[in-house]
């Protein structure tokens, strides 16, 4: 039945499966791991580093970017490497050469993950800012007597 299937298909769509694995089982492995943190909350603190309270909202929040670091990690290898193989092969490129396929996926692999995952690390950071406005009832009024002009908490993104 899989041969039918792959038969059929273009070469492309079957390289970039292991990406859509790749996405999903961040999807499914990275809240239940987390899932202690979703139930109970993660701390949230002001910019000063007073501790407001453990906050469900942010938990959740910072579940979410950290799939989408993971997946933007992914992303560059797992999609850049065989569209750029892929393209290489029609071009017959390594015609003369084909014992260095591996090699230039190997190479593409090493400098999309040497340039990916700082770039996500950077892009969503380490301790992302929550307004106020997005807190529980309860932690929203406590964060406002404990810093009255400031309009946005912290918390420590796990990534």
């Amino acid at each position: 039945m899989k041969y039918l299937y792959f038969k059929y298909t273009h070469p492309l769509h079957t390289r970039l499966v292991p990406f859509a694995a790749i996405c999903c089982g961040n999807l499914i492995h990275i809240p239940g791991f987390r899932s202690n943190e979703l139930m109970n909350g993660i701390p949230v603190y002001t910019k000063d580093g007073k501790r407001v309270g453990e906050s469900k909202t942010a938990a959740m929040t910072g579940t979410f970017l950290l799939i989408l670091t993971r997946i933007g990690m992914a992303a560059p290898a797992m999609v850049l490497v065989p569209l750029l193989t892929n393209a290489a092969i029609n071009r017959c490129i390594f015609c003369p050469f084909s014992r260095s396929i591996f090699p230039f996926q190997l190479s593409l692999v090493a400098l999309c993950w040497a340039v990916a995952t700082p770039l996500c690390y950077a892009v969503f950071g380490r301790k992302p800012r929550m307004p106020i406005s997005c807190l529980e009832p309860n932690l929203k009024t406590h964060a406002q007597e404990l810093a009255p002009n400031k309009k946005a908490v912290y918390y420590k993104n796990g990534l």
